[in-house]
């Protein structure tokens, strides 16, 4: 009679043991990079947010614009900045020489982003702008300055991202 080939229950138990304690050893670290990537591309984010309320702030202090707030008499509209891009005018709200938080011709205008990421501006006047499928706990904050001297705040929140 011929001895079937094949492996036993024991080894079978044995090699799936094994394998069972290397994917809870070596899984939460592969699961995690995708966390790692979305604040990594927050990072990225916050840098381009900060060099546009730069860039824009230079070129309100050549115009002369950086030491004007928001418009009382008009109701607080803020000062508009406009120059010329690559041939193309430009028009940018700005309030102590950065960029307002407004959606449409604030900070967003300055920015070029896909319909990857969705913005939004809550009712205390902060710009967040966050990947479209990621929650809103995973997002970066831009406040605009409210004096003369101050720099825009510009925060990443990274929480269960």
């Amino acid at each position: 009679m011929k001895r079937a080939a094949g492996f036993t229950l024991i080894e079978l138990v044995i090699v799936i043991v094994i394998l069972g304690i290397l994917g809870a050893v070596a899984a939460p670290r592969f699961l995690n990079l995708q966390g790692d990537a979305y604040s990594a591309n927050l990072k990225a984010l916050k840098s381009s947010m900060e060099t546009a309320s730069t860039l824009a702030n230079s070129k309100a202090i050549i115009q002369g614009l950086d030491n004007q707030g928001r418009d009382a008499d008009a109701d607080d509209a803020p000062v508009e900045l406009k120059y010329n891009d690559a041939g193309e005018e430009v028009t940018v709200s700005i309030v102590y020489g950065y960029p307002t938080a407004e959606e449409d011709t604030g900070i967003k205008s300055l920015l070029d982003f896909d319909a990857t990421y969705n913005t939004n501006v809550t009712d205390d006047g902060v710009f967040e702008i966050y990947p479209a499928n990621r929650a809103e706990n995973c997002k970066v904050t831009y406040t605009e300055p409210d004096s003369f001297g101050k720099r825009p705040t510009i925060a990443i929140v990274d929480d269960k991202c």
